[in-house]
C-alpha cells in the first residue's frame, strides 16, 4: 500500500511541473511581446530614417536648382585644386 505522504509527494510534483510549464510558458509570451515592441520600435527607426535622408536630398536638390538659377549654370567645386569625386563636380 502506498503511503499517504508518497502520494502528497506525488502531486507536488505534478503541481511543480504545472507550475514549471506555466512560467516557461509565462516567459516566452513575455520574450515574444518583447521581440514584437522591439521590432516595432526597429521598424519606426527605419522609417523615420527614410524621411530624413529623402528629405535631406530634396533640400540639397531644391538648393543646387536654386544655385543653378540664380548663377545661371552649376555651382563649382569647392574644393581644393585637382580634387575629384565631389557631390558638386560638374564633370
Amino acid at each position: 500500500m502506498v503511503s499517504d505522504a508518497a502520494v502528497v509527494v506525488v502531486r507536488l510534483l505534478q503541481v511543480a511541473k504545472c507550475v514549471v510549464y506555466l512560467a516557461d510558458l509565462l516567459q516566452s509570451r513575455q520574450r515574444a511581446e518583447r521581440t514584437s515592441v522591439k521590432k516595432a520600435a526597429d521598424e519606426e527607426l527605419v522609417s523615420l530614417s527614410k524621411r530624413l535622408v529623402e528629405d535631406a536630398v530634396s533640400r540639397a536638390v531644391q538648393q543646387y536648382m536654386e544655385e543653378t538659377q540664380q548663377n545661371g549654370s552649376a555651382p563649382k567645386d569647392q574644393g581644393p585644386p585637382g580634387s575629384a569625386g565631389t557631390l558638386n563636380s560638374t564633370k
